[in-house]
């Protein structure tokens, strides 16, 4: 059986994984020159860890890869970016990035 925990972190990952789509889908709307796709895999990596950074980084590229074929080869680029995000939180790397 599932803990509260549990259900909170796995709710908190499909939020992460719609906030990538949801910024993916924003950012071809709007034909923005931009990767808009990274918000949540960093806010997942930053609050729960690399692993989780980069599972829903991954996660995403194969959801949108429905919509896009080569969104897939993406992947990559998403575990990056999460295990480094992850990796700079454990050590408290943006501890000390807004203050003077």
């Amino acid at each position: 059986m599932l803990s509260k925990k549990d259900v909170k972190i796995a709710l908190f990952v499909i939020a992460c994984i719609l906030l990538n789509l949801a910024g993916k889908q924003c950012a071809r709307f709007f034909q923005l020159p931009l990767w808009l796709d990274s918000f949540g895999t960093v806010f997942s990596a930053y609050l729960l860890g690399p692993v989780s950074g980069a599972i829903v980084g991954v996660t995403m590229n194969l959801a949108y890869s429905n919509f896009s074929p080569f969104s897939y080869m993406y992947g990559l680029t998403s575990i990056a970016i999460g295990v480094s995000v992850g990796i700079a939180a454990r050590r408290k790397l943006f501890d000390s990035f807004l203050v003077r």
